[in-house]
């Protein structure tokens, strides 16, 4: 839920009154001279809604010009044409994002404002002024939007039910520009005339994630201030962009011929489809530098998503994508991303959370290309090195025991002994305050000499020396009963 905001308005009576002053079946001048007088003392004493400014702007224009019939025509269209170029632009601007302006009509269109209005409010802003008939007939539209967007759903939202906004398809434009891509990689000289078409597409791009951000602004994210939830507004917008890239058809070929074979290891993407892609992703993460962190981190949890289905479904709208060619051309992106942006100021990629990502997916999941991923970064990233054995405890669910039996706790300690070393090199203080109480018996599990005389919390056999009886529940030798 949204953190709650400042209101003029004690309660939402407040609010109806105004609605009732200048739409109500009784309202003349008398009672909207009362709404613009409420208006202006809510301005004075705090900061109002855009909506309540526009409508006090054009509301107060209205009484003007009923109120001074002998006032100019000039001085009427000049105040009609603020009222409404204030109206537009404040319902537009906040909805202004990324670094390349939208145009106004697209984002009129998405929320449902007449285009005439934004034709209205051009005209008074760089041409001359319109009409002193047609300012007016703006102000009744530019009023009776207010009314069925604004007052309305605030004083009845459960009878006026918002419209949920969509997000605009991707996959078109991710299809075109990679056939454009494709077409100038296969022929370079092609690629000079193409770069105005690129740059459109790039346009396009932008454009698409300004309107995803409008239909993030319905979402209600768990942020405290206003930065915090323009970042959450920005990430989940990368987040949609990011599954669209990753899916089949996207960063991965269609064709398995193309893709990376488990059999060729990760040596990065192929080599036609890295030239088609990373101009797009080097012009998305100079835009937005999260960008690239972001698609990382989709990229590993989808090597361990639980999906039993076959390549054989559709492309760019569906996940389904057992097949090992897709998780290792995935996994051979992701390599190429922190090979080639780990050190980037702006893309905060840090090895270590890559590397403890990886880790829990196997707490879940076995995925060969994840394990692959972790053993190249592993020989590239000398940082890693120090955690080089977790590697040998990851093992294929063939070698897991699922039962107990007399050398499953031999395992464990074998285990223990292995990684005690790798704990002490990243916490060394890791170590439980009350070791001491806790036995591991290591005669009997095996644990070699280096470790014998060092009591560690963990796991321990009862034997019968140990005068242990199964028993049920709470019928033990130290339950209690009050």
């Amino acid at each position: 839920m949204r953190l709650p905001k400042r209101v003029p308005w004690s309660n939402i009576s407040e609010l109806e009154n105004i609605f009732i002053w200048i739409f109500g079946e009784n309202s003349d001048s008398s009672s909207k001279r009362k709404a613009v007088n409420r208006l202006s003392a809510w301005r004075v004493s705090t900061a109002i809604p855009n909506a309540l400014e526009s409508t006090l702007m054009i509301l107060s224009v209205i009484l003007q010009d009923e109120r001074e019939k002998f006032t100019t025509s000039l001085i009427l269209r000049q105040s009609y044409s603020l009222a409404l170029v204030r109206f537009v632009n404040g319902l537009v601007d906040p909805l202004q994002s990324g670094p390349f302006a939208r145009p106004i009509m697209n984002i009129a269109a998405q929320i449902g404002l007449p285009l005439w209005l934004v034709e209205l409010r051009h005209a008074g802003t760089h041409e001359d002024l319109p009409s002193l008939e047609l300012l007016r007939e703006g102000a009744k539209e530019a009023m009776l939007w207010l009314l069925y967007n604004y007052f309305l759903p605030m004083i009845s939202p459960q009878t006026q039910p918002e419209e949920s906004l969509k997000l605009p398809p991707l996959s078109p434009l991710l299809l075109r520009y990679k056939q454009l891509s494709k077409t100038t990689t296969r022929d370079v000289t092609l690629k000079s005339r193409s770069k105005a078409d690129v740059s459109r597409l790039f346009r396009e791009f932008d454009q698409w994630l300004a309107e995803a951000n409008v239909v993030a602004s319905k979402i209600a994210f768990h942020s405290s201030t206003r930065e915090e939830e323009v970042e959450e507004k920005e990430r989940w917008t990368l987040v949609q962009l990011s599954e669209n890239l990753i899916d089949r058809g996207g960063l991965v070929p269609v064709s398995k011929k193309k893709r990376t074979l488990p059999t060729q290891g990760l040596n990065g993407p192929p080599a036609e489809y890295l030239s088609i892609w990373s101009p797009l992703l080097s012009h998305l993460q100079a835009n937005h530098p999260t960008f690239l962190s972001i698609l990382l981190f989709r990229i590993l949890s989808h090597l361990f998503s639980d999906n039993s289905e076959t390549t054989d479904g559709p492309s760019m709208g569906g996940i389904n994508h057992s097949d090992p060619t897709y998780d290792f051309t995935l996994a051979s992106w992701a390599l190429w991303i922190v090979d080639n942006y780990q050190n980037n100021d702006g893309a905060a990629i840090d090895l270590n959370d890559i590397l403890k990502e990886l880790l829990l997916g196997f707490g879940h999941y076995y995925n060969n290309a994840a394990k692959a991923l972790i053993s190249e970064l592993l020989k590239r990233h000398e940082s890693l090195r120090d955690n080089s054995i977790i590697l040998s405890l990851i093992k294929p669910p063939s070698h897991r025991k699922s039962t107990w039996d007399n050398n499953t706790l031999r395992i464990m300690s074998e285990r223990l002994a292995i990684l005690r070393p790798a704990t002490e090199v990243l916490s060394p203080n890791v170590l439980h305050e009350d070791a001491d109480d806790m036995i591991v018996d290591s005669e009997n599990v095996g644990v070699d000499s280096a470790t014998e005389d060092v009591e560690l919390p963990g796991w321990r056999r009862l034997e019968d020396a140990d005068e242990w009886k199964p028993v049920p529940i709470g019928a033990g030798e130290y339950s209690v009963i009050e």
